[in-house]
C-alpha cells in the first residue's frame, strides 16, 4: 500500500513500462501528504537507444519517468520532495551518482542528479512494485495509449486508473 510523505512533502511515484525497443512508456504522479493528487503524467518514448541491452534500456525508461516528474514537480513550485522508485539500481544511482560516472549510464545518471541539486530537498526512495501500483499503471497507458513522443498531463486522476488510485487514499484523506 502507497505511504504518504512527510508532513509539508510532496510524493513523485514514477514507472517505466518496457515491451521492446519501440513499445516503451513513462508515467508518474504526485501527491501530497494526505494522499491527494496534485498532477500526473504519462508519456510514450522515442525509440532512440537501439544499441542497448534490456537492462540498459529499462533504467532508461525509468530514468525518464523520474526526470519528466522531476520537473514537473519544479514547475509546479514543489520544493520538498520524496521520490519513490521501485527501479532499485537506479534509485542507488541516484543517492550517489558519482560512484557512477563511468558507468554505461553515467551520463544519463548525471542529468537526473543535476536536477537533484536545484535548490529543493529531494529524497530518494526505492520502493518495492506493491506500492507503486498508480505510477505503474500510468506507465502502461503512455506504452499502450498514446504515440511515440507524446507526454500527457493529468490534472485529476484518468478514470482508467482512478480506483486505484482512490483504494490508496481512504485512510489518508481524514
Amino acid at each position: 500500500m502507497w505511504a504518504p510523505p512527510q508532513k509539508g512533502y510532496h510524493k513523485l511515484n514514477t514507472d517505466g513500462s518496457w515491451m521492446c525497443v519501440d513499445n516503451a512508456g513513462g508515467g508518474g504522479v504526485i501527491r501530497c501528504d494526505k494522499g491527494i493528487w496534485l498532477t500526473g503524467f504519462t508519456m510514450k518514448f522515442n525509440a532512440l537507444f537501439v544499441g542497448f541491452e534490456k537492462c540498459g534500456e529499462r533504467f532508461k525508461k525509468a530514468k525518464g519517468a523520474i526526470r519528466e516528474g522531476l520537473l514537473t514537480a519544479w514547475n509546479k513550485k514543489v520544493r520538498f520532495l520524496e521520490l519513490e522508485t521501485d527501479a532499485q539500481a537506479l534509485s542507488k544511482m541516484l543517492k550517489y551518482p558519482k560512484s557512477f560516472e563511468d558507468h554505461d549510464l553515467g551520463n544519463l545518471i548525471r542529468d537526473v542528479a543535476s536536477l537533484l541539486e536545484r535548490d529543493w530537498i529531494v529524497t530518494v526512495f526505492h520502493a518495492s512494485r506493491s506500492v507503486n501500483f498508480v505510477a505503474d499503471r500510468l506507465a502502461v497507458m503512455g506504452r499502450t495509449k498514446i504515440k511515440t513522443g507524446e507526454r500527457v498531463p493529468f490534472t485529476y486522476p484518468p478514470a482508467e486508473i482512478f480506483e486505484t488510485y482512490a483504494s490508496e487514499i481512504p485512510d489518508m484523506a481524514a
